[in-house]
């Protein structure tokens, strides 16, 4: 990876890394800096944060050496979003550095521009031609689809490809895994289902969910609906769902705590009472919501000894059955045949 050998080069001749939050390629930069031992200067988008709070969570999550590890505040807390940050840090750190090393770059994108007008700063040794689809999204044939598997009485939680670290794992160990993943992408949704089994936990997510509250969703699988569940959504480049998941039967939800989820307007959701609002979800453009079926369960879920004839696995190809059956003694059925 021409990033690794970039930052390997970085450490080699002594230099430091300026590097910033927020954004895979920065952060990865970040990780793999820590792994070297590489010194490093961070750009830290945070203008109205507790710094002394925010400085030692950052040292955890990329287990830096603190001795070697420098901070650089910037923002204004009232015009700045996230995103409109990008580029004003990528001004300042093209401002502040004596070396810019790009690796793989947007032609004709802000970055590709502001190299060009730091050209007597750039070193090109470990450039390589950019490709959005160097690891291609994940897609399947639902005209494949199986449609024998306990219907009616399972709940199922899907996982999917992500570009994030699990919840009980560091930005390090995730950056890590990424720089050394071979054929099969770290975060695949197969992996996801892998790991959720090794940890007995599936962790509670507040994201998309109005009012904050973590949770985790559940989908009362049935031929209605397995089709659409698995829709390709183009804005995303990813499936809505794909086609790996823990099911566990629904008398047992019930007795955990979950509940099926109440679709309605965003008018409805202040209506309810505070007991009842984890488990609401507007009902989106044309009730495209419902076809999820969703079920919540408030927080994380834990299924260490619940017995195994209450749960049951898919996988999306039924050479992964017996891989999965290493893993575990759940029955397993394939999605795709």
């Amino acid at each position: 990876m021409s990033t690794t050998r970039a930052i390997g080069y970085v450490s080699k001749e002594n230099l430091v890394l300026v590097t910033s939050l927020g954004m895979n390629t920065w952060e990865l930069a970040l990780a793999l800096a820590s792994h070297t031992g590489t010194r490093a200067i961070i750009l830290v988008p945070s203008p109205d944060r507790n710094h002394t709070e925010e400085i030692p969570e950052i040292i955890r999550r990329f287990k830096l050496d603190r001795t070697r590890t420098g901070f650089l505040f910037f923002g204004d807390p009232v015009k700045d979003s996230t995103k409109s940050t990008w580029p004003i840090r990528d001004r300042k750190i093209a401002a502040i550095v004596d070396l810019i090393i790009p690796v793989s770059i947007r032609p004709g994108g802000n970055l590709a521009e502001l190299i060009e007008q730091n050209r007597d700063k750039v070193n090109d040794a470990f450039i390589i031609n950019y490709d959005a689809k160097t690891r291609p999204r994940p897609r399947y044939d639902k005209s494949r689809l199986n449609a024998s598997f306990p219907e009616g009485n399972f709940l199922v939680h899907f996982t999917r490809t992500t570009a994030s670290p699990w919840p009980d794992e560091t930005d390090y160990d995730f950056y890590l895994a990424m720089a050394t993943s071979a054929k099969e992408y770290c975060r695949s949704a197969r992996s996801n289902l892998i790991h959720i089994l090794k940890s007995e936990t599936i962790f509670g997510s507040s994201k998309n969910i109005r009012g904050g509250y973590r949770v985790v969703g559940f989908t009362a699988l049935s031929n209605s609906n397995l089709h659409d569940l698995f829709r390709y959504r183009r804005r995303l480049i990813n499936p809505y769902f794909e086609p790996y998941g823990l099911g566990i039967s629904t008398d047992t939800a019930v007795k955990f705590g979950m509940r099926p989820v109440r679709y309605g307007s965003p008018e409805n959701y202040h209506d309810l009472p505070a007991g009842d609002k984890p488990f609401f979800q507007n009902v989106g453009d044309g009730g495209r919501w419902r076809s999820e079926q969703e079920w919540r369960h408030p927080g994380d879920f834990c299924f260490a000894g619940i017995p195994a004839d209450n749960l049951h696995l898919y996988t999306a190809y039924r050479p992964e059955c017996e891989l999965m059956l290493r893993e575990t003694d759940i029955r397993i059925t394939p999605l795709l045949i």
